[in-house]
């Protein structure tokens, strides 16, 4: 295996998620500097980015801009069977409509030092995990889990 760089990050991201058609990858920057990662500035870059992928998968192109977050930054993100992005951010998990970059609803998981970093899916049910322990989530309507 071998990597090659197909785009240049300019602060630090964490996360990434590939639409179940296989045509768009999904960014997240953090807006904290590479040098200084425990600056979090209040006016700093929290920007979350689509790309379109060419059908190898290699080459990003029309990079577009899906929404700029007001608190906190999305950290780890999925996509789910019908392409809604699922994106944990501080205290909770945003579901996010890939076309508009619109905040559809959320799922909370508390405050303070209560953070929601990383997420799974099951079928009908997903996984968060953060700070403040590991939560359930059950029972969704929706089929989240993908065949890949």
């Amino acid at each position: 295996m071998q990597s090659k760089v197909t785009w240049i990050t300019d602060g630090n991201t964490n996360g990434v998620a590939i639409s179940p058609d296989g045509k768009s990858l999904y960014i997240p920057d953090a807006g904290i500097s590479k040098f200084r990662p425990s600056n979090k500035n209040p006016y700093g870059k929290r920007m979350f980015w689509a790309f379109d992928m060419s059908g190898s998968g290699t080459l990003l192109t029309n990079q577009h801009m899906l929404g700029i977050l007001l608190t906190y930054y999305y950290d780890g993100i999925r996509a789910s069977r019908v392409g809604w992005l699922f994106a944990s951010s501080g205290d909770g998990v945003d579901v996010i409509d890939p076309e508009t970059g619109f905040v559809l609803g959320s799922v909370r998981v508390g405050r303070g030092s209560k953070v929601a970093v990383s997420l799974a899916f099951r079928e009908h049910e997903m996984w968060i995990v953060g700070n403040g322990g590991v939560r359930h989530v059950k029972n969704i309507k929706a089929r989240l889990k993908r065949d890949w």
